[in-house]
This record gives C-alpha cells, structure tokens and sequence, in this order.
C-alpha cells in the first residue's frame, strides 16, 4: 500500500458562468480523491517555510490540470 500524502494541485472549476483555476491541496490518486473546496495559499512561520512552501506550490503547475 502506498503512503498518501497531501499535495498541491492546479484545479479547474465553474464558478458561475466562469472558469477558474486555483491551487489546492489533494489527498489520493486516480480517481479516489479528496479536495480542499476552496483554494489555498502559500504560507509558512518562517520566511524559509515560506519559501518551501511556494516551491511546492511551483510544482503543481507542472503537474496536469484537475
């Protein structure tokens, strides 16, 4: 069995008659997933957890869109 972790990831929605995009956080893979509902942002309690925290962030823009 595989240790899930939470991960960031870019997500698509409707929001009214608009698409956005956001990063949020999942739990899963394939097709068992879970969701943040709303978009999350970067933050840290240090300027070095910040900075970890927005690399991460990075990394769901190259992964594909949800």
């Amino acid at each position: 069995m595989k240790n899930l972790t939470w991960t960031y990831r870019v997500v698509r929605r409707k929001l009214g008659k608009e698409w956005t995009y956001g990063i949020h956080e999942v739990y899963g893979e394939k097709k068992k997933i879970s969701i943040t509902v709303d978009p999350v942002w970067p933050q840290g309690d240090t300027a070095c957890e910040l900075i970890d925290d927005v690399e991460a962030f990075r990394g769901a823009l190259d992964r594909p869109v949800l």
